[in-house]
């Protein structure tokens, strides 16, 4: 590496100098192939002229040999003369264009030697330094990593194959990053990818999010939790997820009995929530909407409505207590 015209964070337009390679090998192999390029062409300046002297002759020749003043053999031997040095010329004219195709490929290597930036963008990384050699084998390296424009960037979102089927290019998204928790920001469904990536035999698919950035504090690299949009009510009933979990073990409230582990009806449509009357605990069969993994949308009970979400045993106590909350209106975001 002989001269660096960038680093990180530089802004650069396209065309721009990024990098001067050393040009002295570079230089010296157009020079060596200029003198093979010389070479090969004084080859066929002769090779032209010994055919052209054989020709002559092989004329000559022919003319006597139909004079009856010389042998057969004289003329076969003039005609063999001619064919070989017409063969020698031929193959000094594909030394030449194979010389100049060297002398072609060595002048694109000095011209390549001088690096420039192939679009507009931002250095977001920069792989080499001062007097660092730069090998090319059968990979070109990678010298500059530079983002075209950092206010218009896209988020790449792994979605599971039990979720995939609701995603649609055009749906509306939102997600958080770890640097700025306490803010939401907006993206755009832009592309539903149909290669299935496979970690830890979990099925996923990659989802192209694109999000505006004009402020420039997203960055590259960044972790997204995204939430994508794929349904939305409005005006609907809707109870805590914990709700629909609730199973008490005994039909009394007063019991003071814990509830059993989190269950679910047999089917979607045999779901309940529970509503203390009295004393007791009374089953409601709901039927369910979508859900937002916190909220869910049913049908079968009345908005504001309290629901049991668990059952608490205040420390000491014989009797136990339920802990509510009511069934409010309103529609979860989405799944």
């Amino acid at each position: 590496m002989w001269k660096l015209h960038a680093d990180y964070n530089s802004k650069v337009l396209a065309g721009q100098l990024l990098v001067e390679l050393d040009p002295a090998l570079f230089g010296n192999a157009v020079a060596q192939a200029t003198a093979q390029l010389m070479a090969a062409r004084a080859s066929l300046a002769g090779g032209r002229a010994t055919r052209q002297g054989a020709k002559v002759v092989r004329d000559r020749t022919r003319s006597l040999e139909e004079a009856r003043l010389v042998s057969s053999s004289d003329l076969d031997a003039s005609q063999a003369l001619y064919g070989s040095s017409a063969g020698s010329a031929r193959s000094a004219a594909a030394q030449v264009a194979q010389a100049e195709a060297q002398l072609a490929r060595a002048r694109l290597d000095l011209q390549h030697s001088i690096i420039r930036a192939p679009v507009e963008g931002t250095v977001i990384a920069r792989n080499v330094d001062v007097g660092q050699a730069v090998a090319a084998t059968l990979t070109a390296p990678t010298l500059f990593t530079i983002a075209s424009d950092l206010r218009h960037m896209q988020v790449h979102a792994a979605v599971d194959e039990a979720d995939i089927g609701d995603v649609r290019a055009g749906q509306n998204a939102s997600f958080t990053v770890d640097a700025f928790r306490k803010d939401t920001f907006g993206a755009v469904v832009n592309q539903v990818r149909n290669a299935p990536q496979t970690l830890s035999n979990v099925v996923t698919y990659d989802v192209v999010l694109d999000v505006e950035n004009p402020d420039l504090r997203l960055r590259p690299g960044m972790t997204a939790n995204v939430l994508i949009l794929v349904a939305r009510r409005a005006q609907v009933t809707a109870v805590p997820n914990e709700a629909l979990r609730f199973r008490p073990v005994a039909a009394s409230l007063a019991s003071g009995a814990q509830r059993a582990a989190p269950g679910s009806g047999k089917g979607r449509g045999e779901s309940a929530v529970y509503v203390a009357r009295g004393a007791r605990a009374e089953r409601i069969p709901v039927t369910l909407g979508i859900s937002d993994g916190n909220l869910s949308e049913v049908q079968g009970i009345e908005p504001g409505r309290e629901v049991i979400v668990d059952v608490i045993r205040p420390s000491g106590a014989r009797k136990g207590g339920s802990t509510t909350a009511a069934a409010g209106g309103g529609g979860p975001r989405g799944p």
